[in-house]
C-alpha cells in the first residue's frame, strides 16, 4: 500500500509545496487529471487517485502551494499525529494542539480545524451527535499549505 507523509510547510508524499506542475506529475505514482475547483482559481488543480489527492497551484509559473488529501482505501496517510484517517478526530487534534493551537475562531469549528502556524487543517463533514453515531469519528481530508497559507 502506499503511504503518503504529511509534512506541515514540505509538502505530502514526494509532493514538495513549490513544485512546478511538470515536477508533481512526474514524480507521483498515479496519473494526473485536471479539474476545476474554483471559478476564481488561477489553475486547474491536478487530482490523482480518483481526485483523492489534489494539489493546487499558484503564481507566475504553477507552483504546488496546497495538497489535499482524503480519506481513501488506495493509500494511507500519516502525520505528526499519526495514521490521520485510523484515528479517531478528537485524538488527531489533541495531539497535534499539544504545540500548535488550532482556529478557534473557524467558523467550521469541530468540522475543521486549522492550525495556522502550521499551515495545516483536517476536515470532517459531520461531528458526531453522540458517542452511538459513526459519522464524523474520523477526518475526512487532511490539507497541507505553503508557509502564510492560512494567514492570508
Amino acid at each position: 500500500m502506499i503511504e503518503y507523509e504529511v509534512i506541515p510547510h514540505v509538502g505530502a508524499g514526494p509532493v514538495r509545496l513549490g513544485m512546478h506542475r511538470d515536477e508533481v506529475r512526474r514524480v507521483m505514482v498515479a496519473p494526473a487529471r485536471e479539474i476545476d475547483k474554483s471559478p476564481t482559481s488561477g489553475y486547474r488543480v491536478d487530482a490523482f487517485h480518483e481526485s483523492g489527492f489534489q494539489v493546487f497551484y499558484a503564481g507566475d509559473q504553477p507552483r504546488a502551494e496546497f495538497i489535499e488529501l482524503w480519506n481513501d482505501p488506495a493509500y494511507r496517510v500519516v502525520c505528526r499525529a499519526g495514521p490521520v484517517f485510523e484515528l479517531p478526530a478528537e485524538q488527531v487534534v489533541e495531539i497535534i494542539s499539544r504545540e500548535h493551537p488550532f482556529d478557534a475562531d473557524d467558523p467550521e469549528l469541530g468540522m475543521t480545524y486549522a492550525f495556522p502556524s502550521l499551515d495545516l487543517a483536517f476536515w470532517r463533514p459531520f461531528v458526531p451527535d453522540d458517542a452511538d453515531d459513526p459519522e464524523g469519528r474520523v477526518f475526512s481530508t487532511v490539507a497541507v499549505g505553503r508557509r502564510g497559507y492560512f494567514g492570508r
